[in-house]
């Protein structure tokens, strides 16, 4: 009950604050997949300009293979865990 008056306290609050804002809407972004993609272009350039695109790769590369390890690892040990609640010995 009392959580429930200051969330509703609270969202009064920011809708109050934000009710004056006014943002335009921009006629060549029609969609959620334009707004992404040039967000996304944008996002690519800004990255690219601090750090060679060859050395991106080779970093995404190892970082993806090393995030992969760990979650395989996770789950051949959970799986490992499990096998004395089975009964297998």
């Amino acid at each position: 009950m009392i959580v429930e008056k200051f969330a509703t306290l609270f969202q009064t609050i920011i809708f109050k604050l934000l009710n004056g804002i006014h943002i335009p809407r921009y006629g060549y972004i029609d969609n959620f997949d334009q707004v992404v993609s040039i967000i996304i272009e944008y996002g690519c350039n800004i990255v690219l300009f601090f750090i060679p695109a060859t050395m991106l790769k080779t970093s995404l590369g190892i970082a993806v293979g090393i995030i992969a390890f760990k979650y395989g690892y996770y789950l051949i040990m959970w799986i490992l865990k499990k096998i004395p609640a089975v009964g297998i010995n």
